[in-house]
């Protein structure tokens, strides 16, 4: 029996904003996944540059399961994870990887991330276990050349094997958490930035970022 197939994606999601959106669309289209984790990482209380609590991170992701992009030919569930919330500390990838496969080992995890993220990747904790346990799912944000991504896959991740890799067409350009929580502190408007749902919540909230 083949196992099935499980995409992480983690974050700050401070707020979960139309790139998110826009990268969950695109590895759906392309990869048959039965379940996506939402996995929001554990921020400071004291971190200036925060805009939501964790007990609201974590709420807002929940209310917006129904509205998160599916593919009718191959529906998939949403689920979020508070692993990472729960511990109360800096949270490693690789330690949220272990306990997914510690709770079942009977499925083939991949791993959703941007290409900003990527090039960093051989600074990230124990980043050659994370490849022997994920399929990298990686949402290009730019304009390099596939030629550079491996060229650094060969350099900095000292990998050949490319089948564990999956690099997927260029996202459209949309401005990040670090931008738009600077935009709403600055009481300008996001409502092209972020979902409906989202926006209308962070309306409510909007006096609590001045």
């Amino acid at each position: 029996m083949s196992k099935e197939n499980c995409l992480i994606f983690g974050g700050s999601f401070d707020p979960l904003h139309n790139g998110h959106l826009s990268m969950l669309e695109k590895a759906l289209r392309y990869l048959s996944i039965s379940t996506v984790f939402l996995i929001p990482n554990y921020q400071s209380p004291n971190k200036k540059s925060s805009l939501l609590s964790e007990k609201q991170r974590y709420s807002l992701l929940k209310k917006m399961i129904p509205h998160l992009p599916q593919v009718k030919e191959k529906p998939c569930v949403y689920k979020c994870i508070d692993f990472e919330i729960k511990k109360k500390k800096e949270s490693f990838t690789i330690d949220t990887l272990n306990y997914l496969i510690h709770k079942d080992d009977n499925r083939q995890y991949i791993l959703l991330i941007g290409s900003d993220n990527f090039f960093l990747f051989h600074t990230w904790k124990n980043y050659e276990a994370i490849l022997k346990k994920v399929t990298l799912c990686i949402i290009r944000r730019d304009d390099y050349l596939i030629s550079k991504y491996k060229r650094y896959i060969s350099k900095y991740l000292h990998y050949q094997d490319l089948s564990s890799i999956v690099i997927l067409g260029k996202d459209p350009v949309i401005k990040s958490s670090t931008q738009l929580k600077k935009d709403i502190k600055e009481n300008k408007d996001i409502v092209d930035s972020v979902p409906e749902l989202i926006y209308k919540e962070l309306q409510k909230l909007r006096d609590i970022f001045q």
